[in-house]
Formats: structure tokens, C-alpha cells, sequence
């Protein structure tokens, strides 16, 4: 369970508490990203073995921290459980959203894997709205490469507004380049680049423009959590906004009734279409130049015309003539006869 208010705000931090910085004066960075893009490579690459793992309070999730000096300045690193969105559905989604909003790090290093930018860069847009300073790692550039996939890394960083470097986190390509941008900082002074459905903008703009307290993170992502029926964020904004909480939620009841499906689908749909224009303009698919053999072969395996050949040689090669006939016959006779 998180902690009643999973805001904090933002400028200044605690220490001594769960989940806070290990030492006074500490740059905290965080780690986030889908599971499965390389996430912990990166940290091992970043802090070495100065690595600490511990649950999050109250959960079964682990949390990973290290420590670290770029160019002289200590940091202090979090790798946050996988998350797909900052509308948390799991348990592992909850506790990294947590950390981002409690713990509120300097820099939020956001690492995706470089032939997936379609399935991932929604969450990026989400970070970038929620004001949060992210800085994109585009990583296992070398399988983009040999599948023929073409980013150009200068207009990503452009269309987002945020630094964006290119790595291969398991050769280090790149995270030099990680390190140094790391410690410029990720930038959030310009708008995000995704704009919904003038109705659907016009009422994130709407409930927003209600809230009055602070949230640490931008007004405009606690309203569209507030659309999308977040339960801890209602919750947090029920006590935060005291009396002006109906007419908040009055709002939100009257703009959820004017649409026949659920705002989250529809704000998952609107981001994804952000993302396909933002790709169409910064990525191109070419020839592949890698693993051709493989490719081949694999598809060939799954073709039903071809494939029921090779499996039928696989079986007469590999099962029959070398474990039925060398292994079974003629190796044991040599062991029984010549070797016993």
C-alpha cells in the first residue's frame, strides 16, 4: 500500500526516511522503464557493485539503489520496477510511480528499447506532462540497426523536448553520453507534444485549471488521472483540495458521462496516436543488414509448407540418427565391446 498522499512537493528533499536520499546532498536519478529494455544492465553500468536491494515498504516489490559519481558529483540511483504507464495497474506500476512522485529525483532516466518506440514512448509522453525531468535512453540501438530500423536521435530529442542518447547498454556503447546528460539534467520547459481531442483537451484543461494545491508533479497529468479514474490520486486530491473536491469531482462525473468508453482508453488511444506522428517524422525502416540467415530461417520454421519438412529432418537427423542409431547403437557397442 502506498502512503496516504503519494505526492510531495517538488524542490528540496528529506533524509533519514525509507525510500529518501542516503546522504545529504546526494543527486537522486531513477530509473524507469518497460520490463525487459535493459533497465538493470543500465544501473550495473551506472553504480558498479555499490548496489542495495530492499522491498518497498508495505509490498513484496524489490527496489534496487546505488551510488555513483559522474564528473565528481555523487548521485544516488534507483532502479524503479518495470512500468508500462503512469496509470498504474500492478503492484510493481504502483511502487514506481511512488517512488517518482514521493521521492522526487533530480533526474528521471527513462530507457526503452530502441525497436519498440511505438509501445513505449506513451509512457515518455506521460512523464514529459507530468512535468517530471526526463531524460530518454534509447537503448539496444545495435538490434534496431541490424532489423533496418532508422532513428534519427536529434529529432526524437527535438519533437520531445528532452535529451535523448542512443546506447548499447550491454557494450557500454553510449553511456558515457548517458552519464554526461544525466548530469545536465532532463529538461521540461517546453510543452508537452501531445494534444488530445479538442473536447477531450478542453476538459484536462477544465478540471486542471480547478485544482489549487500543489502537487509536485504538473496540474494537467493530476487532471487527466482524475479523468482517468485514479483512485490514489482522487483520494490524494479529496484531501488536498478540501471543500472545492465536489465541484472538482462534479466536473469529472459530467465530462466521464459524455463519452461511451472509458477516459483511460481513450487517453491511451489519443497518446499512441501522438506517438505514430512523432515516429513518422523520426523513424524510418530500411533493409535489414543483420542476423538475415536467422530471420529466414525462422520465418521459414513457421511457415506450415516448410516448416513440417524441416521438423520432419530435425527429428530423422537429430532424434533418430544421432540419439537412436550413433548414441544408442553404435556407441555403445564401441563402449561395450571395445572400451569393456
Amino acid at each position: 500500500m502506498l502512503i496516504p498522499s503519494i505526492f510531495r512537493r517538488r524542490g528540496g528533499h528529506h533524509h533519514g526516511g525509507a525510500g529518501e536520499n542516503i546522504e545529504a546532498g546526494l543527486r537522486k536519478i531513477a530509473i524507469v522503464g518497460n520490463p525487459n529494455v535493459g533497465k538493470s544492465v543500465v544501473f550495473n553500468r551506472l553504480t558498479g557493485s555499490r548496489v542495495t536491494i530492499s522491498n518497498c515498504p508495505g509490498t513484496t516489490v524489490d527496489v534496487s539503489r546505488g551510488k555513483a559519481a559522474f564528473g565528481g558529483v555523487p548521485v544516488e540511483i534507483v532502479d524503479t520496477p518495470g512500468m508500462y504507464s503512469f496509470s498504474p495497474i500492478t503492484e510493481e506500476e504502483r511502487v514506481a510511480r511512488a517512488i517518482l512522485l514521493t521521492e522526487q529525483p533530480e533526474v528521471v532516466l527513462h530507457v526503452v528499447d530502441a525497436r519498440n518506440l511505438e509501445r513505449m514512448l506513451p509512457l515518455t509522453l506521460q512523464l514529459i506532462e507530468a512535468g517530471l525531468p526526463v531524460v530518454l535512453q534509447l537503448n539496444m540501438m545495435d538490434e534496431a540497426e541490424a532489423a533496418g530500423i532508422n532513428i534519427d536521435v536529434e529529432q526524437v530529442g527535438r519533437a520531445l523536448g528532452v535529451p535523448v542518447v542512443a546506447t548499447v547498454a550491454v557494450t557500454g556503447r553510449g553511456m558515457e553520453a548517458v552519464e554526461q546528460a544525466l548530469l545536465k539534467g532532463g529538461r521540461t520547459d517546453k510543452a508537452p507534444p501531445s494534444r488530445h481531442g479538442r473536447d477531450l483537451e478542453g476538459a484536462i484543461v477544465r478540471v486542471s485549471g480547478m485544482l489549487r494545491a500543489d502537487y509536485g508533479i504538473s496540474r494537467r497529468s493530476v487532471g487527466q488521472l482524475l479523468l482517468d479514474a485514479d483512485p490514489e490520486v482522487t483520494e490524494t486530491v479529496r484531501v488536498s483540495e478540501g471543500d472545492g473536491f465536489d465541484a472538482i469531482r462534479s466536473v469529472v462525473d459530467e465530462v466521464r458521462a459524455g463519452y461511451g468508453q472509458p477516459l483511460g482508453y481513450i487517453l491511451s488511444m489519443e497518446l499512441r496516436q501522438a506517438v505514430d506522428r512523432i515516429l513518422s517524422r523520426v523513424v524510418t525502416v530500411g533493409e535489414r543488414t543483420g542476423r538475415r540467415f536467422v530471420d529466414r530461417l525462422s520465418r521459414a520454421m513457421m511457415n506450415p509448407v516448410t516448416g513440417v519438412p524441416i521438423l520432419l529432418l530435425v527429428l530423422y537427423f537429430g532424434l533418430y540418427q544421432f540419439v537412436g542409431v550413433l548414441g544408442a547403437q553404435t556407441l555403445v557397442d564401441f563402449i561395450e565391446g571395445t572400451v569393456c
